[in-house]
């Protein structure tokens, strides 16, 4: 049984895990998803009622690779069409930016002039809200250059935090 705060409902399932996965100190489990026929990510602690099933086994999906599937997605937010994500940080931010690790598994880090810095990387368009509420984390110093539906959800965003506040 797992509860999705996406649909506010929660659904019974049966799935095949592929890999369970840390992300920032939530466990999820990389499931094959019987009934949806695709990959799902489920966080562990909205399930209720797990269990095996003790008599029945199943194989790893034909071609799924856990380290291009995990590139698909930002945050653990995946799927959609592909898309090549840009963003540019300011000569402030950039030195904290240079001191993490990757915030995402393809990323690829442009030192450019005056100190700032560029991260590109592809993900599932689906993954797009995600990056858009990371690039308000750094509000101000960070502008969102590529595809132009992220620029627009971090417009749309920071404007109804603007009325909010």
């Amino acid at each position: 049984d797992y509860y999705s705060p996406h649909s506010d409902r929660s659904t019974s399932r049966v799935v095949e895990v592929h890999l369970l996965h840390n992300f920032l100190g939530d466990w999820y489990a990389v499931s094959f998803d019987r009934a949806k026929q695709d990959f799902r990510d489920f966080n562990v602690g909205r399930m209720k009622n797990v269990r095996a099933k003790e008599t029945e086994y199943f194989e790893t999906q034909k071609g799924w690779n856990a380290s291009e599937y995990l590139q698909r997605g930002f945050s653990m937010t995946r799927g959609g069409r592909k898309v090549r994500v840009s963003l540019l940080f300011d000569a402030y931010q950039s030195r904290w930016i240079r001191e993490r690790g990757n915030f995402h598994p393809g990323e690829h880090r442009e030192e450019l002039p005056n100190g700032r810095l560029r991260l590109t990387f592809s993900i599932g368009e689906m993954g797009l809200e995600a990056v858009a509420r990371f690039c308000l984390t750094y509000a101000g110093n960070c502008v969102a250059e590529k595809p132009t539906r992220l620029r627009e959800m971090v417009k749309e965003k920071a404007e109804a935090a603007y009325r909010q506040h």
